[in-house]
């Protein structure tokens, strides 16, 4: 008989040499381990509700993300049911309508700007596997708190410090660079809960060195022209503030 996680269902089970051979489930890091006796079962065939064969809790909330900024892109580039002039990040118009400091983040410049900041959803997706998350919500958690710190963070670079008020920005990157900060910290010193909410992130070597290179690659990227180097690194340090807590 095969090791199976009770939790998720999954037959991916490693011995961490960490913690001492201790049983780890390898797909959502749980350490509540068990037999797999359905090889011993007549109806083992059966799908089960939330189990290996179908789509995993955690990714619930990455799907939700996904599925909003999309359904904003058919609403506003489709439909015509949302004007991004109303909703994007204008320094001027910030503080006389702030509700500017969340849609900004929610609407883009056309069908390839989205793809490539869900792009940036799928490895983020992936490096918080690598780190073995174990929460069902911290992805969800990050964006609604780097949306407006990002976008606070750049609107006082550009409305006060650099006195540039008709600077202007949209898209979901900021954000995904925010992420992209975390993670690297994360992959690097680990971080066991983040503002009380357990979520385990456990550093390793192949994590960590994949997470410097994206890093790198996108800081390049930032100043190949045609995107907001502010809003990205805004996004950046906002990401590197919330590790932080």
């Amino acid at each position: 008989m095969k090791h199976q996680c009770k939790d998720c269902g999954s037959n991916q089970i490693y011995a961490d040499r960490q913690l001492g051979g201790r049983l780890v489930c390898n797909k959502c890091g749980s350490f509540v381990i068990g037999w797999d006796n359905r090889s011993l079962r007549r109806n083992s065939n059966i799908i089960k509700p939330f189990k290996s064969n179908n789509i995993d809790p955690v990714d619930y909330q990455y799907l939700a993300v996904a599925g909003a900024l999309i359904a904003i892109w058919i609403a506003s580039d489709l439909l015509g049911l949302i004007s991004k002039d109303h909703w994007m990040d204008w320094s001027r118009m910030m503080l006389y309508q702030p509700h500017r400091f969340f849609t900004s983040a929610l609407v883009h410049l056309d069908a390839k700007h989205l793809l490539m900041n869900l792009g940036g959803i799928v490895v983020a997706r992936a490096i918080f596997i690598q780190l073995r998350m174990r929460s069902n919500y911290l992805f969800i958690l990050l964006t609604l708190l780097l949306i407006p710190l990002s976008n606070g963070l750049q609107w006082v670079w550009e409305a006060i410090i650099v006195s540039n008020l008709n600077a202007a920005s949209l898209g979901f990157s900021g954000v995904v660079y925010g992420i992209d900060a975390f993670l690297l910290l994360a992959a690097i010193r680990g971080k066991d809960k983040f503002l009380k909410l357990p979520i385990n992130l456990t550093p390793n070597y192949q994590t960590r060195q994949t997470m410097i290179v994206l890093t790198v690659v996108g800081q390049v990227w930032n100043f190949s022209g045609g995107v907001s180097i502010v809003g990205h690194q805004s996004g950046f340090i906002a990401g590197l503030l919330l590790f932080l807590l």
